[in-house]
């Protein structure tokens, strides 16, 4: 099981910071304590975050590009909210 936490700065000034997703990111490494990764947007106004629990492949080979997890998980929303 892996854990995906975000922040959505939708009409506020201040900027997402490492800071607040770094601190989201560690609420969740019982969700998966192998690794992890956060992305945060040019413009500041979105941050991503995620856990990885290694299963299969426990190398670094395994773990999966953070910003092509996030592009998977937003296009699956969508098509699946229409």
């Amino acid at each position: 099981m892996c854990g995906v936490s975000g922040i959505l700065h939708f009409g506020r000034a201040d900027p997402v910071t490492n800071e607040n997703l770094l601190r989201m990111n560690q609420q969740l490494i019982h969700r998966g304590p192998d690794g992890s990764g956060i992305y945060i947007s040019e413009n500041s106004r979105i941050g991503l975050g995620h856990r990885r629990l290694s299963i299969i492949d426990l190398s670094e080979n395994g773990f999966p590009d953070s910003l092509s997890i996030y592009k998977i998980n937003l296009t699956n929303y969508q098509k699946e909210n229409k």
